[in-house]
């Protein structure tokens, strides 16, 4: 399958790279733990507080997916809600979820392996996946990588290897408005949908689009008109400017639209559709 663009239109590309660097240098220091981790399975059998956190569906279809979160981590601004939102609402597509508090997981790891934050992220990827293996809540090879922002620097360096993916049992990935600080060429051995509003100050499309080769396969790359930063953030109906650096830097606009948002759902829902079997079928747990 060829690269798709969709409803691409030349927008706002006032080249915030810097935003994506002030993200990076502390993407994996700061202490990031939900206030609102009862809402999840959260514990490991010490009783201590887990980074990864498991939102069951009530209707497994045997898809799962490994949520990551942005640069601030599982609170956006004041909304600790989100990503349980957005794990809810894959829930009753019958997927399992596993929101993973990157930044929190590599600090407590003993064994983690120096890089840069891409491979930090990646390498909490392969431990949230054996965290889920070890607790039964994946058993199929039909895993779904989904990241918003500055998660998806992890993307960049799990999708191109192809026998890492299986390994792992992922067999496609998403990404809202990702960072991508390296500029490389971004490739994929699985189908990737990415989701990019055509406003996006933080990441802009343009440079999004100045990344994909011509002749990338398995790549949709879909754009909303008007969209910014954070167009699927309910709680940032009010937008927000945000200053990358106090006086002196440039900023981007965070804000939620509501078009944009439905229509990103329901692209992800066909997304998820096409990874299951054609006789798949949701079955009470």
């Amino acid at each position: 399958m060829m690269l798709r663009l969709v409803s691409i239109r030349i927008g706002r590309a006032l080249g915030l790279a810097i935003l994506v660097a002030v993200g990076l240098v502390g993407a994996v220091g700061c202490d990031s733990a939900p206030r609102v981790a009862a809402d999840l399975v959260a514990a490991e059998p010490s009783g201590m507080p887990s980074a990864y956190y498991l939102q069951k569906a009530q209707q497994p279809s045997g898809q799962w997916a490994i949520l990551l979160p942005g640069a601030s981590g599982l609170t956006i601004f004041d909304d600790e809600r989100h990503y349980i939102r957005a794990a809810s609402a894959m829930n009753a597509r019958g997927v399992d979820v596993i929101v993973v508090d990157y930044k929190r997981a590599y600090r407590a790891a003993t064994n983690a392996p120096p890089g840069e934050t891409g491979e930090k992220i990646a390498w909490v990827v392969g431990e949230a996946i054996r965290w889920g293996r070890e607790r039964g809540a994946i058993a199929s090879n039909r895993g779904v990588l989904v990241a918003w922002s500055l998660g998806a620097e992890g993307l960049w360096q799990l999708l191109p290897n192809r026998d890492g993916l299986a390994s792992l049992g992922v067999d496609r990935a998403v990404a809202y408005y990702p960072a991508h600080e390296s500029k490389e060429p971004i490739r994929s051995e699985v189908p990737l949908l990415l989701l990019v509003g055509e406003a996006d100050d933080v990441t802009p499309l343009d440079e999004l689009r100045a990344v994909l080769p011509s002749g990338a396969t398995a790549v949709e790359l879909v754009s909303f008109p008007g969209a910014h930063h954070g167009f699927d953030i309910e709680s940032l109906s009010v937008p927000r400017r945000v200053s990358l650096i106090p006086l002196i830097g440039p900023s981007g606009t965070f804000a939620y639209q509501r078009e944009a948002a439905m229509a990103a759902s329901e692209r992800l829902a066909a997304f998820l559709a096409a990874g299951r079997p054609a006789d798949a079928t949701l079955r009470p747990r």
